[in-house]
Protein backbone atom coordinates (compact mmCIF):
# COMPACT_ATOMS: atom_id res chain seq x y z
CA UNK A 1 0.00 0.00 0.00
CA UNK A 2 2.79 2.44 0.96
CA UNK A 3 4.71 1.68 -2.23
CA UNK A 4 1.55 2.45 -4.21
CA UNK A 5 1.19 5.83 -2.53
CA UNK A 6 4.80 6.74 -3.40
CA UNK A 7 4.27 6.30 -7.13
CA UNK A 8 5.13 9.58 -8.88
CA UNK A 9 2.71 11.18 -11.29
CA UNK A 10 2.13 14.51 -12.96
CA UNK A 11 -0.75 16.83 -12.34
CA UNK A 12 -3.45 16.69 -14.97
CA UNK A 13 -3.60 19.57 -17.45
CA UNK A 14 -6.74 21.71 -17.42
CA UNK A 15 -8.25 20.01 -20.48
CA UNK A 16 -8.10 16.50 -19.01
CA UNK A 17 -9.23 17.72 -15.60
CA UNK A 18 -12.27 19.35 -17.18
CA UNK A 19 -13.04 16.11 -19.01
CA UNK A 20 -12.90 14.14 -15.77
CA UNK A 21 -15.08 16.74 -14.02
CA UNK A 22 -17.68 16.60 -16.80
CA UNK A 23 -17.67 12.79 -16.88
CA UNK A 24 -18.10 12.71 -13.09
CA UNK A 25 -21.03 15.11 -13.35
CA UNK A 26 -22.65 13.01 -16.09
CA UNK A 27 -22.25 9.80 -14.05
CA UNK A 28 -23.82 11.38 -10.95
CA UNK A 29 -26.72 12.82 -12.96
CA UNK A 30 -27.27 9.51 -14.75
CA UNK A 31 -27.35 7.51 -11.51
CA UNK A 32 -29.78 9.93 -9.87
CA UNK A 33 -32.10 10.15 -12.89
CA UNK A 34 -31.97 6.52 -14.08
CA UNK A 35 -31.89 4.65 -10.75
CA UNK A 36 -33.32 7.30 -8.41
CA UNK A 37 -31.63 6.07 -5.21
CA UNK A 38 -31.95 7.47 -1.66
CA UNK A 39 -35.70 7.93 -1.89
CA UNK A 40 -35.64 10.19 -4.94
CA UNK A 41 -38.21 7.87 -6.56
CA UNK A 42 -40.72 9.21 -4.05
CA UNK A 43 -39.83 12.81 -4.85
CA UNK A 44 -42.51 14.45 -7.01
CA UNK A 45 -41.87 17.67 -8.89
CA UNK A 46 -42.68 18.88 -12.43
CA UNK A 47 -38.99 19.69 -12.98
CA UNK A 48 -37.64 16.63 -11.19
CA UNK A 49 -35.27 15.59 -13.99
CA UNK A 50 -33.78 19.08 -14.24
CA UNK A 51 -33.33 19.25 -10.46
CA UNK A 52 -31.50 15.93 -10.39
CA UNK A 53 -29.43 17.02 -13.39
CA UNK A 54 -28.41 20.04 -11.34
CA UNK A 55 -26.45 17.85 -8.92
CA UNK A 56 -24.19 16.70 -11.75
CA UNK A 57 -23.77 20.25 -13.07
CA UNK A 58 -22.95 21.53 -9.57
CA UNK A 59 -20.38 18.75 -9.11
CA UNK A 60 -18.62 19.40 -12.41
CA UNK A 61 -18.61 23.19 -11.93
CA UNK A 62 -17.19 22.91 -8.42
CA UNK A 63 -14.40 20.53 -9.46
CA UNK A 64 -13.36 22.79 -12.35
CA UNK A 65 -13.48 25.86 -10.10
CA UNK A 66 -11.36 24.08 -7.50
CA UNK A 67 -8.78 23.20 -10.14
CA UNK A 68 -8.51 26.80 -11.33
CA UNK A 69 -8.04 28.09 -7.77
CA UNK A 70 -5.43 25.42 -7.03
CA UNK A 71 -3.62 26.11 -10.30
CA UNK A 72 -3.02 29.75 -9.34
CA UNK A 73 -2.21 29.08 -5.68
CA UNK A 74 -0.89 25.67 -4.59
CA UNK A 75 0.66 24.75 -7.94
CA UNK A 76 2.79 27.91 -7.90
CA UNK A 77 3.97 27.38 -4.33
CA UNK A 78 4.43 23.60 -4.32
CA UNK A 79 7.95 22.84 -5.59
CA UNK A 80 8.21 19.20 -4.49
CA UNK A 81 7.59 16.42 -7.05
CA UNK A 82 3.91 15.50 -7.32
CA UNK A 83 2.96 11.90 -6.51
CA UNK A 84 -0.11 9.79 -5.89
CA UNK A 85 -0.17 10.76 -2.20
CA UNK A 86 -0.82 14.35 -3.22
CA UNK A 87 -3.14 13.29 -6.03
CA UNK A 88 -5.32 11.24 -3.65
CA UNK A 89 -5.46 14.10 -1.14
CA UNK A 90 -6.26 16.48 -3.97
CA UNK A 91 -9.01 14.17 -5.21
CA UNK A 92 -10.42 13.82 -1.68
CA UNK A 93 -10.57 17.61 -1.23
CA UNK A 94 -12.19 18.13 -4.63
CA UNK A 95 -14.77 15.43 -3.82
CA UNK A 96 -15.66 16.91 -0.41
CA UNK A 97 -15.97 20.40 -1.87
CA UNK A 98 -18.19 19.22 -4.73
CA UNK A 99 -20.46 17.26 -2.38
CA UNK A 100 -20.70 20.23 -0.03
CA UNK A 101 -21.63 22.40 -3.01
CA UNK A 102 -24.38 19.88 -3.83
CA UNK A 103 -25.72 20.28 -0.30
CA UNK A 104 -25.98 24.05 -0.72
CA UNK A 105 -27.57 23.44 -4.11
CA UNK A 106 -30.22 21.35 -2.34
CA UNK A 107 -30.72 24.15 0.21
CA UNK A 108 -31.31 26.62 -2.61
CA UNK A 109 -33.72 24.30 -4.46
CA UNK A 110 -35.73 22.89 -1.54
CA UNK A 111 -35.48 25.79 0.91
CA UNK A 112 -33.80 23.77 3.64
CA UNK A 113 -32.28 25.50 6.63
CA UNK A 114 -28.59 24.83 7.18
CA UNK A 115 -27.74 22.10 9.68
CA UNK A 116 -24.35 20.54 10.40
CA UNK A 117 -26.06 17.22 11.14
CA UNK A 118 -27.98 17.31 7.85
CA UNK A 119 -24.78 18.27 5.99
CA UNK A 120 -22.96 15.28 7.50
CA UNK A 121 -25.78 12.90 6.61
CA UNK A 122 -25.98 14.36 3.11
CA UNK A 123 -22.23 13.84 2.58
CA UNK A 124 -22.49 10.24 3.77
CA UNK A 125 -25.35 9.48 1.39
CA UNK A 126 -23.99 11.20 -1.71
CA UNK A 127 -20.47 9.82 -1.16
CA UNK A 128 -21.79 6.38 -2.13
CA UNK A 129 -22.65 7.82 -5.56
CA UNK A 130 -19.38 9.76 -5.84
CA UNK A 131 -17.41 6.63 -4.96
CA UNK A 132 -17.93 5.19 -8.46
CA UNK A 133 -16.03 7.86 -10.44
CA UNK A 134 -13.49 8.30 -7.61
CA UNK A 135 -12.57 4.61 -7.56
CA UNK A 136 -12.46 4.62 -11.37
CA UNK A 137 -10.02 7.52 -11.33
CA UNK A 138 -7.77 5.81 -8.76
CA UNK A 139 -7.67 2.68 -10.92
CA UNK A 140 -6.76 4.90 -13.88
CA UNK A 141 -3.91 6.50 -11.88
CA UNK A 142 -2.49 3.12 -10.94
CA UNK A 143 -2.68 1.83 -14.49
CA UNK A 144 -0.98 4.91 -15.95
CA UNK A 145 1.70 5.59 -13.34
CA UNK A 146 2.60 2.22 -11.81
CA UNK A 147 6.26 1.44 -12.52
CA UNK A 148 7.28 5.05 -13.22
CA UNK A 149 10.54 6.18 -11.57
CA UNK A 150 10.92 9.75 -10.31
CA UNK A 151 14.30 11.29 -11.19
CA UNK A 152 16.07 14.63 -11.48
CA UNK A 153 18.31 15.69 -14.34
CA UNK A 154 21.88 16.56 -13.43
CA UNK A 155 23.42 19.88 -14.49
CA UNK A 156 25.00 18.44 -17.61
CA UNK A 157 24.10 20.44 -20.69
CA UNK A 158 27.53 20.37 -22.36
CA UNK A 159 28.69 17.01 -21.00
CA UNK A 160 25.51 15.23 -22.03
CA UNK A 161 25.87 16.17 -25.69
CA UNK A 162 29.58 15.43 -25.69
CA UNK A 163 29.10 11.91 -24.32
CA UNK A 164 25.70 11.24 -25.91
CA UNK A 165 24.22 10.48 -22.50
CA UNK A 166 21.58 11.83 -20.18
CA UNK A 167 22.60 11.64 -16.50
CA UNK A 168 19.84 11.32 -13.94
CA UNK A 169 19.66 11.61 -10.17
CA UNK A 170 17.30 9.68 -7.95
CA UNK A 171 14.43 11.35 -6.13
CA UNK A 172 16.74 11.70 -3.10
CA UNK A 173 19.25 13.69 -5.17
CA UNK A 174 21.83 10.90 -5.31
CA UNK A 175 23.31 9.42 -8.48
CA UNK A 176 20.98 7.10 -10.32
CA UNK A 177 22.10 6.27 -13.85
CA UNK A 178 23.12 7.56 -17.23
CA UNK A 179 21.09 6.74 -20.32
CA UNK A 180 22.74 6.75 -23.73
CA UNK A 181 20.88 8.72 -26.37
CA UNK A 182 20.46 5.49 -28.32
CA UNK A 183 18.49 4.06 -25.36
CA UNK A 184 16.08 6.98 -25.06
CA UNK A 185 13.00 6.16 -27.11
CA UNK A 186 10.48 8.88 -26.39
CA UNK A 187 9.97 12.02 -24.29
CA UNK A 188 6.44 13.23 -23.55
CA UNK A 189 5.34 16.40 -21.79
CA UNK A 190 2.99 15.90 -18.84
CA UNK A 191 1.94 19.33 -17.63
CA UNK A 192 5.10 20.62 -15.86
CA UNK A 193 6.81 17.23 -16.02
CA UNK A 194 8.45 15.16 -18.73
CA UNK A 195 8.00 11.41 -19.08
CA UNK A 196 11.12 9.74 -20.52
CA UNK A 197 10.90 6.25 -22.02
CA UNK A 198 14.26 4.45 -21.75
CA UNK A 199 15.26 1.01 -23.00
CA UNK A 200 17.05 -0.75 -20.15
CA UNK A 201 18.26 -4.22 -21.11
CA UNK A 202 15.33 -4.73 -23.46
CA UNK A 203 12.70 -3.44 -21.04
CA UNK A 204 11.13 -0.01 -21.50
CA UNK A 205 11.23 1.87 -18.18
CA UNK A 206 9.44 5.19 -17.76
CA UNK A 207 11.12 7.98 -15.81
CA UNK A 208 9.45 11.23 -14.80
CA UNK A 209 11.33 14.48 -14.25
CA UNK A 210 10.06 17.88 -13.16
CA UNK A 211 11.02 19.99 -16.16
CA UNK A 212 9.75 21.30 -19.45
CA UNK A 213 10.07 19.47 -22.73
CA UNK A 214 11.96 22.45 -24.13
CA UNK A 215 14.57 22.29 -21.35
CA UNK A 216 15.16 18.57 -21.81
CA UNK A 217 15.31 18.96 -25.58
CA UNK A 218 18.31 21.27 -25.19
CA UNK A 219 20.23 18.40 -23.57
CA UNK A 220 19.69 16.07 -26.53
CA UNK A 221 21.44 15.60 -29.85
CA UNK A 222 19.16 17.30 -32.36
CA UNK A 223 20.38 14.97 -35.14
CA UNK A 224 19.16 11.95 -33.20
CA UNK A 225 15.86 13.30 -31.92
CA UNK A 226 12.90 14.99 -33.54
CA UNK A 227 10.05 16.90 -31.94
CA UNK A 228 7.04 15.51 -33.80
CA UNK A 229 4.44 17.29 -31.69
CA UNK A 230 4.40 20.07 -29.13
CA UNK A 231 4.17 17.37 -26.42
CA UNK A 232 6.41 14.64 -27.87
CA UNK A 233 10.03 14.13 -28.93
CA UNK A 234 11.03 10.83 -30.52
CA UNK A 235 14.30 9.08 -31.26
CA UNK A 236 14.55 9.09 -35.06
CA UNK A 237 16.17 5.65 -35.10
CA UNK A 238 13.37 4.13 -32.99
CA UNK A 239 10.45 5.01 -35.25
CA UNK A 240 8.79 1.71 -36.09
CA UNK A 241 5.81 2.85 -38.12
CA UNK A 242 4.28 5.98 -39.60
CA UNK A 243 0.67 6.24 -40.69
CA UNK A 244 -1.87 8.82 -41.69
CA UNK A 245 -1.96 11.99 -43.74
CA UNK A 246 -1.05 15.61 -43.10
CA UNK A 247 -4.33 16.34 -41.33
CA UNK A 248 -3.98 13.39 -38.95
CA UNK A 249 -0.97 11.14 -38.57
CA UNK A 250 0.97 9.29 -35.90
CA UNK A 251 4.15 7.29 -35.36
CA UNK A 252 4.81 4.12 -33.40
CA UNK A 253 8.01 3.76 -31.39
CA UNK A 254 9.84 0.46 -30.87
CA UNK A 255 8.91 -0.97 -27.47
CA UNK A 256 6.34 1.74 -26.67
CA UNK A 257 2.70 0.67 -26.72
CA UNK A 258 1.14 3.96 -27.79
CA UNK A 259 0.61 6.02 -30.92
CA UNK A 260 2.37 9.38 -30.95
CA UNK A 261 0.55 12.18 -32.82
CA UNK A 262 2.48 14.07 -35.50
CA UNK A 263 1.87 17.77 -36.06
CA UNK A 264 1.42 19.25 -39.53
CA UNK A 265 4.76 21.09 -39.26
CA UNK A 266 6.65 17.84 -38.60
CA UNK A 267 4.73 15.68 -41.08
CA UNK A 268 7.09 15.98 -44.05
CA UNK A 269 10.23 15.34 -42.02
CA UNK A 270 8.74 12.30 -40.32
CA UNK A 271 7.50 10.99 -43.64
CA UNK A 272 11.00 11.25 -45.09
CA UNK A 273 12.43 9.30 -42.14
CA UNK A 274 9.85 6.55 -42.64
Amino acid sequence: MFSLLKIPCSRLPLGKYMSIALITGVIISFILIAFQPFGTSNFKHPYKTLILLGYGITTATTIIGYYLVRMYTVDRLHARPWNIIYEILDLFLATVLSMTACYFYAIAVFGWSFSWGRLFNFLMVISSVAAIPVVGYLVYLYKVWSGVIAVHLADQKKEAKAHNTLSMLGADGKAYASAGFDKILLLSAQDNYVLIYIDIDGTVVRHIVRSTLKAVKELLDQDSFLQVHRSHIVNRAKIADFRGNKSKSFVSILGVDKHIPVSRSAFDEVKNIG
